[in-house]
């Protein structure tokens, strides 16, 4: 698996450490690349601030916007049980996130090379951080009344998948990082309960799932 480490074009983030990865959470961005894509990198726009851990598109290609042990705005207005205690009002605090470009109307196709590099992207994750099984989420898990995102993506599937025997994870391979700005020391002001942007050059988000990343 190779990870291309862009970085973002913002501070839409915040500093944290390794010790913090305790969830992965699964998103689709509602839109095609590369809108979406831009979109993230650019850190959302100056009055809702959003970004992204991974990105994978539909060739399967990895991008890597926020470092791990960083807090990246993705998960929004969310709550999960994590390690025995209830997280909220965000998992952000605590969670990795990964984006497919997908529509996410249930019926646009997450392809084979997509699919291949999110098992593989999750395997690494879920071993190297030791998250448990009920720990690897999609958006939709951990805000339902808010999103429905990865909607038609083959949970269950990934999930036996991830966690079940095959080779062992490996690191993605070294790649020269870009640069990061200076992350932010608190979270955008606008939040998750307020999504109503759209993605530049994208055509309108499924029901129930914004066409904006929080």
């Amino acid at each position: 698996m190779q990870v291309n480490k862009v970085g973002l074009l913002s501070n839409s983030f915040e500093p944290g450490n390794a010790t913090r990865v305790r969830m992965v959470v699964l998103h689709a961005t509602a839109a095609h690349g590369p809108g979406d894509y831009n979109y993230l990198r650019r850190g959302g726009e100056p009055n809702r601030r959003v970004s992204i851990h991974y990105y994978i598109d539909k060739s399967g290609a990895v991008a890597q916007m926020v470092e791990d042990k960083d807090i990246a705005w993705q998960a929004g207005l969310s709550s999960w049980k994590v390690d025995g205690r209830q997280i909220a009002p965000s998992c952000n605090p605590i969670s990795i996130g990964i984006e497919l470009e997908n529509l996410n109307t249930g019926h646009d196709p997450y392809p084979p090379a997509q699919y291949a590099a999110a098992l593989e992207l999750a395997r690494y994750l879920v071993s190297k951080y030791n998250v448990p099984r009920g720990q690897l989420v999609r958006h939709l898990d951990i805000a339902p009344r808010r999103k429905t995102d990865p909607a038609g993506f083959p949970w269950e599937r990934f999930v036996a998948e991830v966690y079940g025997a095959g080779p062992a994870p490996t690191p993605p391979p070294a790649a020269p990082a870009v640069p990061a700005p200076t992350p932010s020391r608190s979270p955008p002001r606008s939040s998750c309960a307020s999504c109503s942007s759209t993605w530049p050059t994208a055509r309108p988000a499924a029901a129930g799932r914004s066409a904006g990343r929080c």
